[in-house]
C-alpha cells in the first residue's frame, strides 16, 4: 500500500514510518525535513503543513501524526488525494468543557495551551470527518515510549 505520513520522523511517527516499512509498504513523508538523516531512502516532501504545500499529492492511505489545527488538516486534505485517513488525536476531545476549564485551572490558570489544544483537535476531527468517507481517529490517553522528549 502506497502511505503518505505527516511527520513520521517525531516521537510517534518514526515508530509508525518504521513499522510501515518493516510490513512492505511503499512509504512516502511530508515532513519539515528537519531530520533528514532518519529513513534517508524515503521519498520525502519538504513542506509545512501551517501553509499550503502547492502541490498535489496522491497515495492510499494518509497516516497523520502532526495535525494540531484544523487548517494544518484542511491544507492536507485539499492537497492530498487519499482512500484512507488515519489521525492520531486524544482522548481529552471525550471530556466535556466544563471538566476541561478545571483541569486548565488547575493546571495553569493564566494559560489557554491546555484548553486551544483539546478544541483544536476536536476542530481537525471535524474536518476530517466532514471530508473523509473512510477514516480512523486514534484517541490515546498517554502516549510514552523510545523518542519521548517530554523530559
Amino acid at each position: 500500500m502506497d502511505i503518505l505520513i505527516i511527520g513520521g520522523t517525531g516521537f510517534v511517527g518514526r515508530h509508525i514510518t518504521a513499522r510501515a516499512i518493516q510490513k512492505g509498504h511503499n512509504v512516502s513523508l511530508l515532513n519539515r525535513c528537519n531530520d533528514t538523516k532518519l529513513f534517508p531512502q524515503l521519498k520525502r516532501y519538504c513542506k509545512d503543513r501551517n501553509n499550503d504545500i502547492g502541490m498535489k499529492i496522491h497515495t492510499e492511505c494518509v497516516i497523520d501524526v502532526s495535525g494540531y489545527k484544523r487548517n494544518q488538516v484542511k491544507n492536507i486534505l485539499s492537497n492530498v488525494t487519499t482512500n484512507y485517513y488515519i489521525f492520531i488525536s486524544t482522548i481529552s476531545v471525550t471530556w466535556n468543557q466544563s471538566y476541561i476549564q478545571l483541569l486548565q485551572n488547575t493546571i495553569e490558570p493564566n494559560n489557554n495551551v491546555f484548553k486551544d489544544y483539546i478544541n483544536n483537535k476536536i476542530k481537525c476531527e471535524k474536518e476530517i470527518i466532514n471530508k473523509m468517507k473512510n477514516f480512523i481517529i486514534f484517541r490515546p490517553k498517554y502516549i510514552c515510549g523510545k523518542y519521548d522528549n517530554t523530559y
